[in-house]
């Protein structure tokens, strides 16, 4: 993200959860509150850019009606798939821990999340931290202010300037008990980061992160980064998501992903590729809408 200011990326998330829960069917994930954080100017802006993508990519799509067009420009677009069905298959391994007791929420790189807002029954039952940027945090709690918004009790807000602050040491500052079980979600993160930072995160969360602990989590395959090998599509998202200011850094190997987690503590419960996925969230579908194929989405538990 550009210095002191609230991450692009963030509300491009937030512009795709809520343009699913209000254009597409059959819905995947419902993030009722997504458009009440984004102003009228933000969401033309992300119209512009989609339909733009589409006229480029897929100029046999474009109709002449307005609406028909960004439709069909949102489910084609490449991200679009990974955004919803990361939310969805990560909201329900959550209700799952929470029935085992689990009461502890860690959402890292949190951006426009509104859980707390979506899920008020169950938010009584946890406690939910979410960490990101000084400068995010800000910028969502002055949207979430101007929706008339009010915090519910359960909610913290736990600042990191993830260059200089770990996910323990920021925890260290919250009402987290690092002795009981949790779930992570770190979503939409690590293809920004390097390997190092990465690994190094995780052997963060590990460090706090009690025996039962999960992880949800996504990542693009390394052999993304391959240029020969990636495919217009695909090269198009890397320019794309460069020109805001947030290019795409590093991957993983699916196959060595096993023992590079278990090297830091975690054992793979789950990768979900996009054969997977498909079959998943999006089997039958008649919008266009279908995994990027170089996304991945992981579950793994500590110990």
């Amino acid at each position: 993200m550009v210095k002191d200011k609230a991450s692009r990326t963030a509300l491009s998330v937030a512009y795709l959860r809520a343009y699913h829960y209000k254009r597409q069917e059959p819905k995947i994930f419902s993030d009722t509150f997504a458009w009440q954080l984004l102003t009228e100017n933000e969401r033309q802006s992300f119209n512009d850019i989609l339909i733009s993508e589409l006229e480029q990519n897929n100029p046999e799509q474009v109709s002449n009606d307005p609406v028909t067009t960004l439709d069909r420009a949102v489910a084609r677009y490449p991200v679009t798939p990974l955004v919803i069905a990361r939310s969805a298959f990560s909201e329900q391994c959550l209700r799952e821990a929470i029935a085992r007791g689990v009461d502890q929420y860690v959402i890292v790189g949190a951006g426009m999340d509104t859980f707390t807002f979506r899920e008020p029954e169950l938010s009584k039952r946890i406690h939910v931290f979410e960490i990101d940027h000084p400068a995010t945090q800000a910028f969502k709690r002055q949207r979430l202010a101007e929706a008339r918004l009010e915090l519910p009790a359960c909610l913290h807000f736990v600042s990191a300037d993830f260059e200089r602050d770990s996910v323990a040491s920021a925890l260290a500052s919250a009402p987290f008990d690092a002795r009981r079980p949790s779930f992570f979600a770190w979503h939409g993160v690590t293809m920004y980061l390097t390997r190092n930072a990465i690994l190094a995160t995780l052997d963060s969360i590990r460090s706090v992160a009690a025996p039962g602990s999960e992880i949800v989590f996504d990542y693009i395959d390394e052999r993304a980064f391959d240029q020969a090998k990636r495919s217009k599509e695909i090269s198009n998202l890397f320019d794309v998501v460069a020109s805001f200011g947030e290019p795409f850094v590093s991957g993983f190997e699916p196959k060595d992903l096993p023992s590079e987690l278990a090297t830091h503590g975690f054992s793979l419960i789950e990768d979900i590729g996009s054969d997977e996925q498909a079959r998943l969230f999006f089997a039958g579908r008649k919008d266009g809408m279908r995994p990027m194929e170089i996304g991945h989405i992981v579950r793994a538990r500590v110990g």
